[in-house]
Parts: structure tokens; C-alpha cells; sequence
């Protein structure tokens, strides 16, 4: 059985499905990306399934765009253009298990994005996205763990019960003591969407 490919907003039953939607935005040539959903998802895949994220990201991401690849001109493939001009092409391989569990500890605390969102009075407002002020979420996960004396390699992962591909935390009292330390150590913002896009998920 192939492994999916989970992203917060999208999950792909598998790699080959994962590579036949690129590949679909590649047929179209060389362009900039301009579909909101498509940014995000590419977004998503440089923040949870690159191995040097922050490396890619920069100072922070302005755009994607299809260009011809500099080393194989008869490919396309995908590059950033930084907020600073600069660009560099990314690829996507299948994601380390530190990127799972990171992105399960993300699925854990859902719930309290969309408290903050329920605050503000932005609860259906497509136009922001919640984000993690002052620490990224990636900091404050990796913190969790070192409080608990924890490595990657120990952590189990769960399917959530709608078998929706989907992943948690096998260790259910872990799980609520990440709750409760995400609560009180994370400063959410809202803010608006393409300003977060532009800097990678946090």
C-alpha cells in the first residue's frame, strides 16, 4: 500500500500522485504561480518536505514559478523567487519521519488555530491564515520534546479515527500534555495570507 503525502491543506494518496499534479503544472510552461491553492500547497511541500526549508525559504517567498531546468533543458521544474530577488529551484522527496511527527504535532493543536480564529471574528474569512508570532511552531514543538527528554525515533504515530491519512500522536496523554504546553508557550496572529505564504509555514 502506498504511504500518502500529508499536507495541512491537501493529502496526496501517494508520491506518484503527488508527481502527476506537478507534472500537470508543468505541462502548462514556463509562468509564475498564480493559483492561491496551488501556492499553498507548494508552500506546504517546501515547509514539511524539503530537508533545508529555511535554506529555500530565505528571507521569504515571493513567488513560484515553472522555468526550464538549468541542468536538463528539456525539464521543468519548480523555483522560488525571495522576497529579495533572489531564486533557487526546490524538488520534493518523501519526508523524513521528523517531518511527520512534526506535521502530526501541527494536526494535534488544530483546534486552537481555529479558536483564534473564532476570536478575532475571522472564523470563515478565507483571506488570513493563522501563524505562530515570535516562535515558529517547529521551535516550539522541538522545545516540547527536549522538555520531556524525548528524541524524533521515539515518538508513534496514530491515523486519526476518520482514517483520513491524516496523523497523531499514538501516546494520547502525550498528546494532551502538548496541548496544554502549545496553549501556553504559542502566541497566535492572524494575519493575511499572501504576507504568511511568503515566509513559510510556522
Amino acid at each position: 500500500m502506498a504511504n500518502p503525502v500529508i499536507l495541512p491543506s491537501r493529502t496526496f494518496k501517494s508520491v506518484a500522485e503527488l508527481r502527476t499534479w506537478m507534472r500537470s503544472i508543468w505541462r502548462r510552461g514556463e509562468c509564475i504561480i498564480t493559483d492561491e491553492e496551488e501556492r499553498k500547497i507548494l508552500n506546504e511541500l517546501v515547509t514539511y518536505y524539503h530537508d533545508h526549508p529555511d535554506k529555500k525559504i530565505g528571507c521569504g517567498i515571493e513567488r513560484f514559478e515553472v522555468r526550464t531546468n538549468e541542468n536538463y533543458k528539456n525539464t521543468k521544474c519548480f523555483y522560488i523567487v525571495r522576497t529579495d530577488g533572489t531564486f533557487t529551484d526546490v524538488s520534493f522527496g518523501r519526508p523524513s519521519y521528523r517531518r511527520q511527527v512534526l506535521t502530526a504535532m501541527r494536526n494535534e493543536v488544530a483546534n486552537q488555530s481555529i479558536a483564534a480564529r473564532r476570536e478575532a471574528g475571522r472564523l470563515g474569512d478565507l483571506s488570513v491564515h493563522v501563524d505562530h508570532a515570535e516562535r515558529a511552531l517547529v521551535t516550539i514543538s522541538e522545545d516540547f520534546l527536549q522538555m520531556k527528554g524525548l528524541k524524533i525515533e521515539d515518538i508513534m504515530l496514530q491515523p486519526t479515527e476518520d482514517r483520513s491519512s491524516r496523523y497523531l500522536l499514538a501516546d494520547r496523554i502525550l498528546a494532551v500534555e502538548w496541548l496544554h504546553y502549545h496553549k501556553k508557550n504559542a502566541k497566535l496572529e492572524i494575519i493575511d495570507k499572501r504576507a504568511n505564504l511568503s515566509k513559510g509555514a510556522r
